[in-house]
């Protein structure tokens, strides 16, 4: 989870959730769609980025899920102890690149 029930306050304490999301999922269903998408996607950038490259563009990609949520639901929504998972965030924000020359 990017956050927990005490909401923002507690994320400096946290912080290594904003990274650690992006490997949680929701249940074997969203496993399995996050992994056959990457299946078909990630042969394409790993041979672009290699091993390291993809690394860093998934945590990156990540990272800037996690925050946008926290800002998102905090600042827009009003809900600061909403609670996400950021493994489709890392997802979505990472594939993307195999349509880039």
């Amino acid at each position: 989870m990017t956050t927990n029930p005490h909401g923002l306050a507690d994320l400096p304490h946290r912080s290594w959730t904003l990274i650690t999301s992006s490997f949680s999922q929701k249940d074997t269903g969203h496993l399995l769609f996050n992994g056959i998408s990457y299946y078909f996607t990630v042969p394409v950038i790993l041979s672009a980025l290699g091993n390291t490259g993809f690394l860093a563009l998934y945590l990156g990609a990540g990272l800037v899920a996690s925050v946008s949520s926290l800002w998102w639901h905090s600042s827009v929504k009003k809900n600061p102890r909403y609670s996400s998972l950021g493994a489709s965030g890392a997802s979505r924000n990472s594939t993307p690149t195999k349509i880039a020359p």
